[in-house]
Parts: structure tokens; C-alpha cells; sequence
């Protein structure tokens, strides 16, 4: 749709294996914006030899979409019922994992004498294993979720208490300098970004085709391809429930982190041994000053876009 292009950005996708990655070549400016969990930059700053001189910059993900999930016929109803349990992970290396020992530990279970990890990857194969009872119950993102359950799987989801319901998730980074010094980089790109969004979450099923435009080498080789992109829109809408997780009646103002979200995710890190206490500070790790130019724009001129496309 041209959005970034109205910015003046001529945008080049790169992907690296993890946020710890992605993190090191924002640092070495390789790279101008990266993406990733906060969890390892928290880690990160707490130590002297690990702080880096980057700075999140743009919320995307604003509560956590990770859950537990049982087959619909399962005997777990909470999380205190995980024990004696396995529990499916995508690695064991990933960066929700601090969390998800934290959202365990509250509850009393000690990883070893009353549950196990066990690293089942992602997608139909990790589900599988769920389904035919080699783990007991599966920790995964929300959109992993709903593509497995549009093959037509029942599953159950877990409650978990609403402080963790409620840490954001991934976000958008960038160096201190460019911050300080090109901010309307930064503020055109989250601009951009948050139109996209609404577009999308809007008209999920028409984002789906355009993806396959650019990406004809993904495209699924299946008999109807207007079922296949409904499908992946429900998984798309469900996985994106995160970026419109507005709390209150206040205005929406996408990207901001709310106040003292750093410091709750920063607890839990410590709470869990990850983080020594006092070893890092909020006002470290992010800034909102660029919230004004992310919102700045006509939602009516949104709303037009995305009628005329519906209209096609």
C-alpha cells in the first residue's frame, strides 16, 4: 500500500536467529530497527559487560500471547493441576520461558520434582504430541494455537493470573543515537506500522492474499485458496488480539508502553533469579517519546482504505 514509502522509508526485511542476535546488530547500528522480546535486554543491562545502547521505542505486542493448552478432553483445569505433568515448550532456549518458570512458581511447582519441559518445536508435529499424550499440555503463542485448531482440533486453554496476563511481548528497538538523533525515522516507521495494523485487523483475509503477492514461493499448494486464506485469517486476528489490548476508556495510543510495565516484567525476572534486584532500571530500557508520532494521522483516512478494499 505504499505506507512506509509515504514516509520516506525504503524498508529491507532481514531476519537472524533470535532476539539476542537482532539485539547485538542494532548495537553495532548494522542494522537500523530490530524486533524482539524485552526478556534478554533486560538480562542484558543488569549486567555491566551486557548493557547495550539500545532503547525499545515501540510497543507492538501489548499483553502476553502465550497460553497453555490441553486437548478439550483433558483432566487439567488450572495450573496447579500441572503437576506430576510435562509440559511442551518450542525450546528450551526461547525467551518466554523466564516467564513461563515464573507463572509455575507461583503456584508451588518446582521444575524437575513436579514437571518437565520437554522441546517440541512448533506447528501440526508439536500439537501431535499433545494430542496423542506425549506431553500433557502445550505453552505456545496464540496464532500457533488457533492455526492448529482450524484444522478442526479441540483444545482448551488454562487461565493464568492476569499479571501475566497483562506483560507485553514483542516490540520494536532501536540504537540510542538513532533515537536521539532521527527520530523521524523512528516516528514514520511506527506510523506506518500502526496503519498496516489496523488495515490488517480489519481485513485479515485480504492481508493474507497480499503476503502470497510478494511471497508467491509461500503460497499453499491446496484446492481452494479463498478457504485457505480465511483460515489463516482467524489465526492472524487471534494472534494479533496483543497489539489491541488496550486497557480503560482512554485514547488508543499504539506503541506506548503503560506505566510500570517494565518494572512488573523486571520483577518476575528477579523473582525467578534471572535479574539480580536493583540491577536495572525502567527508564533504561525504553522510551515513549515518540508515541505522539505514531499516532499521528486521520483514522478516518484509515477507515476510508479499508472500506474501498472491502468493496473490491
Amino acid at each position: 500500500m505504499g505506507l512506509f514509502a509515504e514516509e520516506g522509508i525504503d524498508l529491507e526485511l532481514q531476519t537472524f536467529q533470535g532476539g539476542a542476535v537482532v539485539m547485538s546488530q542494532v548495537a553495532n547500528k548494522a542494522i537500523h530497527i530490530g524486533s524482539a522480546g524485552a526478556e534478554p535486554f533486560i538480562i542484558a543491562s543488569s549486567r555491566d559487560s551486557g548493557k547495550l545502547p539500545i532503547k525499545f521505542f515501540y510497543n507492538q505486542v501489548r499483553e502476553s500471547n502465550w497460553e497453555f493448552v490441553v486437548p478439550e478432553t483433558s483432566k487439567i483445569e488450572t495450573i496447579e493441576s500441572l503437576r506430576g505433568s510435562s509440559i511442551g515448550v518450542g525450546a528450551l532456549t526461547n525467551s518466554h520461558m523466564f516467564v513461563t518458570r515464573a507463572i509455575l512458581k507461583d503456584v508451588g511447582l518446582a521444575e524437575g520434582s513436579d514437571f518437565n519441559f520437554v522441546a517440541v518445536g512448533v506447528g501440526a508435529p508439536a500439537f501431535q504430541s499433545l494430542m496423542n499424550g506425549q506431553i500433557d499440555t502445550y505453552y505456545t503463542w496464540a496464532a500457533n494455537i488457533s492455526s492448529f485448531e482450524a484444522t478442526g482440533a479441540r483444545l482448551r486453554r488454562i487461565p493464568v493470573e492476569a499479571k501475566y496476563r497483562d506483560i507485553f511481548q514483542a516490540g520494536f528497538f532501536a540504537h540510542v543515537d538513532t533515537i536521539e538523533q532521527n527520530p523521524k525515522l523512528l516516528g514514520g516507521f511506527g506510523r506506518a506500522l500502526n496503519k498496516a495494523s489496523q488495515i490488517c485487523w480489519n481485513i485479515p483475509d485480504w492481508c493474507v492474499r497480499n503476503f502470497w503477492e510478494f511471497y508467491p514461493n509461500l503460497k499453499p499448494a491446496v484446492a481452494s485458496l479463498q478457504d485457505e486464506s480465511a483460515r489463516i485469517a482467524t489465526s492472524v486476528k487471534m494472534g494479533w488480539e496483543g497489539y489491541f489490548a488496550f486497557k480503560g476508556d482512554g485514547a488508543r495510543n499504539f506503541g506506548s508502553y503503560p506505566d510500570g510495565s517494565w518494572q512488573t516484567l523486571i520483577a518476575i525476572l528477579e523473582d525467578v533469579g534471572a535479574v539480580e534486584p536493583n540491577s536495572v532500571h525502567e527508564n533504561d530500557l525504553f522510551t515513549n517519546d515518540l508515541v505522539s508520532h505514531f499516532n499521528n494521522f486521520s483514522q478516518e483516512e484509515i477507515d476510508e482504505q479499508v472500506k474501498n478494499i472491502s468493496a473490491k
